[in-house]
């Protein structure tokens, strides 16, 4: 549970498939920039958050 599944508030509507899609593009990122460890990746990317949105093409 590297995103904190089990916190989120969000359960109606189109809200829970959204987080997922979310969820699941990120870790296709993350996979794509060759992360075999995504809770040590996602806390790379915490730490530098310009880093992550050069990821993302921002």
């Amino acid at each position: 549970m590297v995103f904190a599944e089990e916190r989120s508030q969000i359960r109606t509507g189109h809200g829970p498939r959204v987080m997922a899609t979310l969820r699941n593009r990120a870790v296709s990122l993350l996979r794509l920039h060759g992360h075999p460890n995504l809770a040590q990746a996602t806390r790379q990317y915490h730490a530098d958050r310009n880093q992550a949105l050069r990821v993302i093409g921002a």
